[in-house]
């Protein structure tokens, strides 16, 4: 982070009362002078910023983070925080009363023991969705992140789209409620999507987006603005990384993936799943054949392989 940030530090509590209050005030801009009482309508709105985390002196404190920050400062996304709030009410129904007086709790409400600590699950081997379940079954808060590319490399073959590393660790006794893990989503290179060329690649690792899981977990509108391209184009680019980080979790190498979207132009999990399993093979053999796919020297694929990718494809719809 460079010595002058761009975002100032704010204790947690103040800065969800202002964007409360911000969603508050928003909504009465849009409704005056309409006649209509603001009661009458369903508001609901969501904010996802990525922040960094303190906690000093017992109070928990955070940094917004913006694009310019990660790319003055060479500051990793994946070591940062994901702050989602969800604001679901009315104006008319809510009310806040901003003080700047503490309000000190009366003694028979304040707690005398702290949180009740306990074992963290082992995550590791499990599908993203296997995860998932297990740490919402279980009430715990989550996030995931995509595995970076050394990660990745360095894991076994078997471990696409699987969890291979997390935090706090497996087994160990926490107090805290939010689990931090990495799913191998591969590490396909950017440039295997169609459009995104040396200089758009070179422009992505300047913020820290290597591969297409890392571009699949990108912002539209902060990555449209940092490459001077339009929204629908950044938003094509963002959908096809999902799509291709989507078939690898499913099981399928990233040669298979990039062969069938680069080589195959399969731009869906649906289009896989209604493609002809023969015209894919003859389609997939001819890339192959071409070399428009890097692949291992004894790379290749049977019509065996081609129903199975098909099936796969079907079987998660």
């Amino acid at each position: 982070m460079s010595d002058q940030p761009d975002t100032r530090e704010m204790v947690l509590d103040e800065f969800l009362l202002s964007t409360t209050r911000s969603f508050d005030d928003a909504q009465k801009s849009m409704l005056e002078g309409s006649g209509i009482s603001v009661s009458m309508m369903l508001n609901s709105a969501e904010l996802e910023v990525k922040v960094a985390v303190d906690n000093v002196n017992g109070c928990m404190t955070i940094r917004p983070i913006s694009l310019r920050d990660i790319t003055k400062g060479k500051i990793d996304p994946g070591m940062l925080s994901t702050l989602r709030i969800n604001y679901i009410g009315s104006v008319d129904e809510l009310k806040y009363d901003v003080s700047s007086k503490v309000v000190t709790p009366a003694p028979d409400s304040v707690p005398n023991e702290s949180p009740a600590k306990r074992p963290v699950p082992d995550l590791a081997g499990l599908s993203l969705r296997d995860a998932k379940a297990q740490l919402e079954a279980n009430k715990w808060k989550f996030v995931a992140h995509a595995a970076s590319r050394e990660e990745v490399s360095s894991a076994e073959k078997k471990t696409h789209g699987r969890v291979i590393r997390q935090e706090p660790g497996p087994f160990e006794e926490s107090a805290t409620d939010a689990i931090h893990f990495w799913v191998n989503l591969g590490s396909i290179p950017v440039h295997a999507i169609d459009g995104i060329g040396e200089k758009m690649e070179l422009n992505l690792s300047k913020i820290g987006i290597r591969s297409v899981a890392d571009l699949s977990l990108a912002e539209v509108s902060e990555l449209s603005s940092f490459l001077h391209i339009n929204e629908a184009r950044t938003r094509d680019f963002v959908n096809m990384a999902s799509m291709m980080s989507r078939l690898v979790v499913l099981g399928l190498t990233d040669e298979i993936v990039e062969l069938l979207t680069k080589g195959a132009k399969i731009n869906s999990i649906e289009a896989l799943a209604n493609a002809d399993p023969v015209e894919l093979h003859k389609v997939c053999s001819k890339s192959l054949h071409d070399g428009e796919i890097k692949t291992p020297e004894k790379f290749s694929i049977t019509k065996k392989d081609v129903k199975e990718w098909i099936n796969v494809a079907k079987r998660s719809i």
